[in-house]
């Protein structure tokens, strides 16, 4: 039989682009079973720019009992929907995240908040400023961002997509 919620996940559409990571969870009582949450950045090709994510609870019941309690939530007014992850394709990254423009783009931002937090906290890395020697050459610019965002989660315990600091990795 096929499961209704994809890989036990909830989706939460229209958010607003302000809307935070902690905003969404705290507008969501039942949070019993949770395991993951990820919020998509925004497709600016889209008109209204509103962002979706997905909550992925421990088994299908949990995903249930919060759609029945929450098919609707608001924040700041706006009315978000909250919907079964019915298929792979609700609870993966959208393809735009790979684009090769983005990708590039995350990898500069995220080279520079690495950098600018080690001076911070005074770590003196020679890593980061080697992304362009031999050693890195033939890696794509998608495992150097994976590198880097690896970096920042291990050594300063951030979470780069998330735009969040945690007292542990």
């Amino acid at each position: 039989s096929k499961a209704k919620y994809y890989r036990n996940c909830v989706l939460v559409k229209f958010i607003p682009t302000d809307t935070t990571r902690t905003a969404l969870l705290d507008a969501i009582k039942e949070k019993d079973g949770l395991e993951g949450d990820f919020m998509f950045r925004p497709d600016t090709r889209s008109r209204d720019l509103t962002r979706s994510a997905w909550l992925q609870f421990s088994d299908e019941a949990k995903c249930e009992s919060v759609v029945e309690q929450h098919s609707t939530i608001t924040i700041n007014d706006r009315r978000l929907s909250l919907l079964p992850a019915e298929k792979a394709r609700d609870a993966i990254v959208p393809k735009f995240t790979l684009d090769d423009e983005r990708v590039a783009a995350d990898l500069d931002m995220a080279t520079k908040l690495a950098n600018k937090l080690d001076e911070r906290h005074g770590i003196k890395n020679e890593f980061l400023s080697r992304m362009d020697d031999a050693v890195f050459r033939g890696f794509s610019t998608l495992k150097k961002l994976n590198i880097v965002v690896e970096y920042l989660r291990r050594v300063h315990l951030h979470s780069y997509y998330v735009h969040q600091s945690f007292q542990t990795y």
